[in-house]
């Protein structure tokens, strides 16, 4: 469950739905007794209505806004924690702009 003082953090109002239910997904996983989750792509799109590169694009979003920390874990099971870098966030708008760079379409390098 998300915890009260992010929901009413910034950083959340600058989530869409997909986002919330992402990090949604990741809190219940950690739970309140564990400090990190293990977590595959298809355990996201198994309980989300979510397609990878949407998947991609709300993690990148969610860790840009300091809502969760993600390392590459093993077997392709990323590792997530909660963030505490959205606390730096002081207002709806700076967290949108945030946002919104994060859900820019990564521009991919010519050549090999």
């Amino acid at each position: 469950m998300i915890g009260a003082p992010q929901t009413q953090a910034p950083a959340f109002a600058a989530l869409d739905d997909r986002e919330v239910a992402v990090l949604a997904l990741i809190t219940d996983a950690i739970g309140t007794d564990i400090v990190s989750a293990r977590l595959s792509y298809e355990q996201f799109t198994d309980r989300i209505d979510i397609g990878r590169n949407r998947l991609a694009a709300s993690l990148g979003t969610l860790a840009a806004l300091g809502l969760i920390d993600m390392e590459r874990g093993r077997r392709g099971r990323n590792v997530y924690t909660m963030g505490e870098r959205w606390r730096e966030i002081a207002s709806v708008a700076a967290a949108q702009t945030i946002a919104a760079a994060a859900r820019q379409p990564r521009k991919r390098s010519a050549g090999g």
